[in-house]
């Protein structure tokens, strides 16, 4: 049997990132959170994470060039953008990622996640 995906989350606002972590942890998930790109970096030099979310707007650098460096660091990891701000531009941008396999719009809904979780990881 398969375990659960390790799920890395990156986001400025700590509130989404506790909630998302606490509900995926729940699901059976581990969740590692980051608050800026710096602390995501860090944490992928020292664990292996299956899928990161990773939100467009971070206050130290755009979400698209942050997959850039942690695809340079993790290859095999998939990631999932996640946006309050949708723009066409930011998602034709995201897509166009070949690490890049989903694109969600805040609030997430918890259980389109869990289906896209899924997805990837079957």
């Amino acid at each position: 049997m398969r375990t659960k995906a390790s799920i890395l989350v990156v986001d400025d606002n700590k509130g989404l990132c506790d909630g998302v972590k606490e509900f995926l942890e729940h699901e059976g998930y581990t969740v590692g959170c980051a608050n800026s790109g710096k602390d995501a970096i860090a944490l992928l030099h020292n664990n292996r994470y299956d899928i990161a979310l990773v939100d467009i707007k971070l206050p130290d650098i755009q979400g698209t060039d942050l997959v850039k460096k942690l695809a340079d660091i993790l290859p095999s990891t998939d990631f999932i953008h996640i946006t309050a701000y949708a723009t066409l531009d930011t998602t034709i941008e995201a897509v166009r990622q070949e690490q890049v396999v989903s694109y969600e719009t805040k609030p997430l809904d918890m259980d389109h996640l869990l289906a896209v979780l899924w997805q990837i990881m079957r």
